[in-house]
């Protein structure tokens, strides 16, 4: 019983030190609002490149598919 009481302790400290967090970000922001922007874009724009470059491969792959499955040539200005 000791150790589930334990767990269950631990949890209880994490979400009772989330009442932090608004004061903690607070002194972020006012210590400079242009550089958390810039880090929220530039996480942002990160977390989205891979799922870009997962359509532009999607998207190469059909044309690929298409190209074979049709016997046909590759259009010129595909690879742009």
């Amino acid at each position: 019983m000791t150790e589930r009481q334990n767990f269950w302790g631990g949890w209880q400290e994490r979400i009772s030190a989330l009442r932090n967090v608004p004061a903690v970000l607070k002194i972020v922001w006012d210590s400079g609002p242009g550089v958390v922007i810039f880090g929220l874009v530039s996480r942002l724009f990160s977390s989205l490149f891979p799922v870009g470059l997962l359509w532009i491969t999607k998207l190469i792959i059909d044309g690929i598919v298409h190209a074979v499955s049709t016997h046909q040539p590759v259009p010129r200005g595909f690879w742009w």
